[in-house]
């Protein structure tokens, strides 16, 4: 019987953990810590310690978000640029860096704790500083969430950005995609224009 709990065990951890090839992935199992292309995905245990930002996000540190607006995650863009992270009708919100970079955004799905935010700092992966309508500060810390940070245009961003509100009508230059819980979503079958997240790895 003691045998085959480990053996159970051992079987569960490959199933739930499925790994796609060409991807250099460096991971702690039993801290739900991945990284792979840019992509960092985090789950707290109750003696890890806090997780720093991947270098794609670095400029996310010290920086006060202004939260812009916040809406649903619409088909025909799911439909089209196949995002394995977001379904349909899922909430998301934006925050806009400071007025002399406008044009970089940190976007945040799946509904947390962040959407009361109406100022938001990055302080790594699962921390943030969070201040309401009421002015006061709060430390905010995550159980699990996945970041990606983009330094390049996206047309899928720039929709996103302009379903969620008309003033935001620039192409984003940065955008930090987060998402708070960590879903297992087949990839679609036909490879349409993603993201350009090229997921490796999905956790459920």
């Amino acid at each position: 019987m003691k045998y085959f709990r480990k053996l159970f065990i051992i079987l569960f951890t490959i199933i739930s953990v499925t790994v796609m090839t060409d991807c250099e992935i460096d991971w702690t199992l039993f801290n739900m810590t991945i990284t792979y292309d840019g992509v960092t995905v985090y789950g707290r245990s109750s003696n890890q310690p806090d997780k720093g930002l991947s270098e794609d996000c670095e400029s996310l540190k010290n920086i006060k978000l202004k939260r812009i607006c916040d809406s649903l995650y619409p088909a025909f863009l799911a439909e089209n640029f196949g995002d394995i992270l977001a379904g349909v009708n899922e909430p998301f919100a934006v925050f806009q860096f400071p007025d002399e970079v406008t044009n970089r955004y940190f976007l945040t799905f799946q509904h947390s704790e962040l959407f009361n935010c109406q100022y938001l700092q990055v302080i790594d992966a699962l921390n943030y500083r969070c201040s309401k309508e009421s002015g006061e500060p709060e430390d905010i810390l995550m159980k699990s969430g996945i970041m990606y940070c983009m330094c390049y245009e996206s047309s899928a961003i720039d929709l996103l950005l302009r379903i969620c509100s008309k003033q935001l009508n620039e192409s984003s230059v940065f955008t930090a995609l987060h998402y708070s819980q960590l879903l297992k979503i087949p990839r679609s079958a036909g490879r349409k224009e993603e993201l350009r997240m090229e997921w490796c790895l999905h956790v459920g």
